[in-house]
């Protein structure tokens, strides 16, 4: 007998002289007839039912990056199902006129809206190692000071041995002009004597190779003091530093990003960073723009002074690429 909350009722035979057992039965169109109540209550327990097989199919198998996470322990997982990356927290080493404020503000902000504590200069912070250790050490999100890798590792224990590590990097060349015409424009910069009456090819000229190696390198490979505690830049870089370097992105990097390419650094990020999630207010609102006109210079001077840099930001590129394929992104 249907149930009573569906409204069924036994139609009665009106060519029946006595009850019979076949008649008493209710028939089919019986069972079947009930008021307009009920038929929108079972309308609507039928599209509950569809919206929630629905959402399981989203959740279970149209996302390609789902996410493991807890506030300390977070583990970001491709379709692949290979772990990318475990952090408490993730580290920004900033190289100079590469990108990096804008890349910056933009992982900051991300890390603000997952509610991660992230260290800025400028929000009226003094320089990071400048901070007593229990504010480094209560900081999630590292970024927007020039710090060398191994600096940065010593001046954050418990977090930078295990955190996402993220850099960018640029053309040499174009990194090159950007860092002449900022320097020039801003007298203050301890660089301004060394700019400040040359031509652009005689700043290249002068210029060392390896400047993206020392940020990356032990500050002693490039650096010591004289007796009288004046630092000296020991020269120079070489092969088997640059080989060094490439290792170190390849091993502990989770994203070299490249100026030149915005959109797959962003979204090697949005992989590989459990917490960014892809959202176009929140994009960078650049590409790649050169402010200056590329000035004269020598050919020969520029590939002496950006050969080993050349390289490594060629490697760069490539590490992006294969990032990007893991992802399923290429």
């Amino acid at each position: 007998r249907p149930p009573t909350w569906l409204g069924s009722r036994k139609a009665p035979d009106l060519h029946a002289a006595t009850p019979t057992a076949a008649s008493s039965a209710p028939t089919p169109h019986a069972a079947t007839h009930m008021p307009a109540k009920g038929r929108v209550l079972v309308l609507c327990l039928s599209l509950a039912t569809l919206f929630y097989l629905f959402a399981t199919y989203v959740k279970k198998g149209v996302t390609s990056c789902s996410v493991e996470r807890d506030r300390r322990n977070e583990t970001a997982r491709c379709s692949t199902g290979t772990a990318l990356g475990t952090a408490p927290g993730l580290a920004f080493l900033h190289v100079p006129k590469c990108g990096g404020t804008s890349l910056w503000d933009f992982l900051s902000r991300q890390a603000d809206a997952a509610h991660l504590r992230a260290y800025t200069l400028g929000r009226g912070k003094p320089n990071w190692l400048g901070l007593p250790q229990s504010e480094r050490d209560a900081t999630d999100v590292y970024g927007s000071n020039h710090i060398n890798y191994h600096t940065l590792i010593k001046s954050w224990p418990g977090h930078a041995e295990n955190a996402t590590f993220v850099t960018q990097l640029r053309d040499p060349a174009e990194r090159l002009a950007s860092h002449y015409f900022f320097v020039r424009k801003n007298r203050n910069h301890h660089s301004y004597p060394f700019v400040a009456n040359r031509t652009f090819a005689e700043f290249v000229r002068d210029v060392r190779d390896g400047y993206y190696l020392q940020f990356f390198l032990p500050p002693d490979r490039f650096h010591r003091l004289d007796g009288d505690g004046k630092e000296l830049r020991q020269c120079c870089f070489d092969r088997s530093d640059l080989e060094e370097v490439k290792s170190l992105l390849r091993d502990k990097f989770a994203v070299v990003g490249s100026l030149e390419d915005t959109d797959g650094t962003l979204a090697a990020l949005e992989c590989r960073v459990p917490w960014i999630r892809p959202n176009e207010a929140h994009r960078l609102g650049h590409k790649m723009v050169t402010q200056h006109e590329m000035p004269p210079y020598d050919a020969d001077d520029m590939a002496r002074a950006t050969r080993l840099d050349r390289e490594l930001y060629d490697y760069a590129k490539e590490l992006l690429r294969a990032n990007l394929d893991d992802c399923g992104l290429a």
